[in-house]
């Protein structure tokens, strides 16, 4: 293949490189150490008694195989959120497939100090946006890391609400410390809009039958029950994560 092949995007009506000719790792935004990353990279912990790390590495793969809709993970720090976040975009990178991972501050500083002369993103704000709708896989870490202003809520709330309407062909990864209804929000400023689609029924990945007996504790309460009074357990697709930090036991 001509590696400077190039054809027009629909989209955007301009020239843009054919996707079998890029190298989507050079462009995640991972450091290095982070390209290499795998979601079999979240081992085990003792103390996670209920399945936790178990349920995060069943949703990842289960994203991986069947690549829409969102997935987003609450808990504390040193959980685990970050890892498998970087993970599923390395994943997605080395496979051929767009995936770029931000922070929440980062997007945000972005828009609103923005650097015209900056060799990132050439162009305006919502060129930007665009991008942060567009990419086939978007990560976003730290997302309750920003105060949720009427501005916020119009720019990255409005990115979240397009990517929402078009699922069935993007994955967004979402982490955070809190879940949604507990993000620090301006006086008057309300998310639940958002909150809703983070808890989208479309999201849960139903967990096998066959290895039921292997069922993590922590998604023992989240079934369906069939027509037949079968229950189907599910892993849902805002997953809250109660696990202690790890790092302070993490030696060099």
């Amino acid at each position: 293949m001509v590696p400077d092949l190039a054809y027009t995007d629909p989209d955007f009506g301009k020239l843009v490189r054919c996707a079998a000719c890029t190298n989507y790792l050079a462009t995640c935004r991972l450091t290095a150490e982070e390209q290499r990353l795998t979601v079999d990279d979240l081992t085990d912990r003792p103390e996670d008694t209920q399945g936790y790390l178990l349920a995060m590495r069943f949703l990842a793969k289960a994203m991986l195989g069947d690549p829409y809709g969102f997935l987003s993970i609450a808990g504390v720090k040193g959980a685990g959120k970050s890892l498998i976040s970087a993970a599923l975009v390395a994943s997605f990178a080395r496979s051929g497939r767009e995936a770029v991972y931000y922070t929440a501050s980062e997007i945000t500083s972005k828009l609103m100090d923005w650097d015209a002369r900056s060799d990132d993103i050439p162009g305006d704000p919502m060129q930007f946006c665009e991008r942060l709708k567009r990419a086939s896989v978007l990560a976003i870490d730290e997302i309750d890391k920003v105060r949720w202003t009427q501005w916020v809520v119009r720019t990255l709330g409005d990115v979240l609400d397009w990517r929402h309407r078009h699922v069935e062909r993007q994955v967004t990864i979402l982490t955070m410390n809190l879940p949604p209804e507990q993000w620090p929000c301006e006086a008057g400023v309300y998310i639940e809009h958002i909150a809703s689609r983070l808890r989208d029924g479309r999201f849960h990945r139903y967990w096998p039958a066959e290895f039921r007996e292997q069922l993590p504790a922590c998604l023992a309460g989240f079934y369906d029950v069939d027509g037949q009074g079968q229950q189907h357990h599910y892993a849902p697709g805002l997953l809250l994560i109660d696990l202690p930090d790890a790092r302070p036991g993490l030696r060099r």
